[in-house]
Formats: C-alpha cells, sequence, structure tokens
C-alpha cells in the first residue's frame, strides 16, 4: 500500500549536502530532507530527517506520531513522496497518523 504527501522545498548550497542514497536504493535524499546520520543538521528542514535502514537497504521516514515509512520515491519538483509502510501495516499506521503542528508535511487527497 502507498500513500503521497506534499512537502515544502527551498535550496541549500552546502557541498555537505549533496543528494545521497541509502545502500541499494535508488531514491536520492537532497534538500528539504537529510539522511540524519550522514548530513549536518543545516542540509534538511525540520522533520525531513531520513534514516537509512540497513536491513532493508531503503531510507525511511519517521512520522513521530505514526513509525516508519518506507520512502518509496521522492518527486521533487511536485513537492510529492510516496511512503509505504516497512511493515505491511499501513491501514494501522494511518489511524495513528496526526501531522498538525508538528511536521510540514501534508497527505495528498
Amino acid at each position: 500500500s502507498l500513500f503521497s504527501m506534499q512537502f515544502l522545498l527551498s535550496m541549500s548550497d552546502d557541498e555537505s549536502c549533496r543528494p545521497m542514497s541509502c545502500m541499494s536504493s535508488q531514491t536520492l535524499v537532497e534538500f528539504p530532507f537529510r539522511i540524519k546520520d550522514h548530513q549536518p543538521k543545516s542540509c534538511g528542514s525540520p522533520g525531513f530527517d531520513v534514516y537509512c535502514d540497513d536491513k532493508l537497504g531503503t531510507p525511511l521516514l519517521e512520522l513521530h506520531s505514526a513509525g516508519n515509512f518506507s520512502i518509496n520515491y521522492i518527486y521533487y519538483y511536485i513537492r510529492a513522496i510516496y511512503l509505504s509502510d516497512p511493515d505491511n501495516c499501513l491501514p494501522r499506521k494511518l489511524m495513528s497518523l496526526n501531522l498538525a503542528g508538528i511536521s510540514p508535511l501534508r497527505p495528498l487527497g
């Protein structure tokens, strides 16, 4: 199961903020996202920290109210991200998803 989110986009020029990917993933992570343990905080916006899951080889986005989601695609030009549940229980996670006041992300319709 997939769902999509929209995000706000800005610019970052720091050399340490060059696009990166997690292991075997084809998904490039760039501003406003950052790979948490590999790039400085200035490379991303709050709420856009991405983790590399060494077991799955994929990037994960943590949404505090609902947990971790695998990043399937990031479309920077339309400011959209497609996520899936690595635990295969998307309906349960979506029921506990609350983006109000803590995340710059919002579900697309």
